[in-house]
């Protein structure tokens, strides 16, 4: 029998109240599984449930529903006890290093300070893993004893990665690590994150914006559109020809990564998730919409290049491109 996924989500649906109290479905019945070891990027524009997604997942949000489970046991129903030990075995990286960091603590302190909270170890083996693990991401003892705003954010985010890392989890999510980050620092910290996931075996998953470092980083993709995947697949594949309109659309936007032609430029803005079309959401926005399209949402399909779209006509947007 095949080991199970890391990672599994089904259905996740997180939903938060607008203007009015009207219900806001921020992510949308999502499902997908992660390998052990496996890099999943999640991508898509501001507002289309990323961070939602990840922090479902962890039990940061109220109001989520679905099946979250890892190693195959159910971890979305888990209490607050229960939590404290996961915690321990999947870690959350969040996007502002200096806003997840305590102000008032050396960064020494900041990395130990998971050891303490679960009395791992005497006090000496504390601080000796904490130190020996600021040193493996870059961060060296003359800047153990400073606080947060006294270093870059550069190495803040390699403390954070640190604190993450120093209860050995086999999970790590991480939201828009390097978003806040200048190129050349982007560049060391995605180097050490994959050095760090082939050292520890972790399993990840990575949410950005920004297409170049998904594909640096990740094995496979989750393209999100207005809280649903709209495909899913090898990394590689998705780049070199996105199915997926919007997945072309992303792609285009971006400065080319390995791909020519005529790009495809989108008109109109995201609807509103207070509002969802019926149909398929991205139709008013897709040069090579059909009618089917406007009537009916297409479900999440497997296709035989192992991928999977949702999209009654996949590839037809080249012909609209051109």
């Amino acid at each position: 029998m095949a080991d199970p996924p890391r990672l599994s989500v089904r259905d996740a649906r997180v939903t938060y109240r607008g203007r009015g109290g009207r219900p806001v479905r921020a992510l949308d019945g999502v499902s997908f599984d992660v390998a052990p070891g496996e890099t999943l990027g999640i991508v898509g524009e501001s507002g289309c449930g990323k961070s939602s997604l990840a922090k479902m997942m962890v039990g940061l949000v109220r109001g989520g529903e679905g099946e979250v489970r890892f190693d195959g046991a159910r971890i979305d129903n888990q209490d607050a006890a229960a939590w404290k030990t996961l915690r321990r075995r999947i870690q959350y990286v969040f996007q502002d290093p200096l806003g997840a960091l305590d102000p008032r603590m050396p960064v020494l302190a900041q990395v130990r300070e998971p050891l303490d909270i679960h009395d791992l170890g005497a006090a000496r083996e504390r601080r000796a893993r904490a130190a020996a693990l600021l040193e493996s991401v870059g961060v060296g003892p003359h800047l153990h004893d400073s606080a947060p705003v006294e270093i870059s954010g550069g190495q803040r985010q390699r403390v954070v990665l640190a604190r993450a890392l120093v209860l050995e989890p086999e999970v790590l999510l991480c939201d828009e690590p390097v978003s806040a980050l200048d190129v050349s620092i982007q560049a060391q910290i995605l180097g050490l994150l994959a050095e760090l996931r082939d050292a520890f075996g972790l399993t990840m998953l990575f949410i950005s914006h920004d297409l170049a470092v998904i594909r640096h980083v990740s094995h496979r993709v989750a393209v999100l559109y207005l809280g649903r995947v709209v495909e899913i697949g090898d990394v590689d594949d998705i780049f070199a020809r996105p199915a997926h309109p919007y997945t072309r659309a992303l792609l285009d936007a971006a400065p080319r990564i390995g791909r020519r032609g005529p790009r495809l430029r989108l008109e109109g803005e995201t609807p509103s998730p207070e509002a969802r079309p019926t149909g398929c959401a991205f139709a008013g926005r897709c040069p090579a919409a059909r009618p089917r399209c406007v009537e009916q949402d297409p479900a999440l399909t497997a296709r035989a290049d192992g991928r999977a779209v949702a999209c009654y006509f996949p590839h037809v947007i080249d012909e609209a491109a051109a």
